[in-house]
């Protein structure tokens, strides 16, 4: 997926990750948004999703200021 992500709404770090889950037993595998604490981040995650791209969608919403 080519759509960039935001930086944290929290921390601020530039470079959160986009993540899957395992699938098991036939469950389709969910995606989220995560700033990753091991990368320098605060540890949020966003909203999970059954489409990636939904998954970005959410992180990349933001309240206007």
């Amino acid at each position: 997926m080519s759509v960039e992500l935001k930086p944290c709404p929290f921390c601020g770090a530039k470079y959160p990750t986009v993540c899957k889950t395992k699938q098991k037993d036939g469950w389709r595998p969910f995606y989220y948004v995560l700033c990753d604490y091991g990368n320098g981040g605060c540890g949020a995650s966003g909203q999970w999703n059954h489409e990636e791209g939904d998954a970005i969608e959410a992180w990349n919403r933001r309240a206007e200021t």
